[in-house]
């Protein structure tokens, strides 16, 4: 952080001019104070139990976000079969939610999906759901 003052005379009125350093955050600008809170990684909720999915079978899985620092991206992964995210919040949403389509492998288990969102600072945040994988 970086704060001048500059002070000049002008017609007998005395002049503060101060510049200092500010941050945006999508299009918030916030001062960048020594005292500001820093800003919370993205949250992300799952289901509250494992979803079941039939075995080669798709199944829509919805995450819902908290993203203090606004959204802006995400990405997602599963350690067996498939997936797929078929919406998410728009750039620069504080909350919302992402649905993943997640298409099962051909064997029975359990599999688990892991989400990723990052936020306009860059903070991400990563939470994982589980799939139980039936066969049909």
């Amino acid at each position: 952080m970086f704060v001048h003052f500059y002070k000049t005379t002008l017609t007998n009125e005395e002049i503060l001019i101060c510049i200092f350093a500010v941050r945006r955050v999508g299009s918030d600008f916030f001062c960048c104070d020594d005292d500001d809170p820093a800003l919370e990684a993205p949250i992300i909720t799952v289901p509250g139990t494992a979803v079941a999915v039939s075995t080669d079978a798709s199944v829509d899985i919805t995450f819902t976000l908290d993203v203090p620092g606004r959204f802006q991206s995400s990405s997602v992964s599963a350690d067996v079969g498939n997936t797929v995210i078929s919406s998410q919040p728009s750039a620069g949403a504080t909350s919302g939610t992402l649905v993943v389509t997640y298409t099962a492998p051909s064997s029975e288990g359990i599999a688990t999906v892991s989400l990723t969102v990052t936020d306009d600072s860059g903070a991400s945040s990563t939470n994982t759901a589980a799939e139980k994988l039936m066969s049909r």
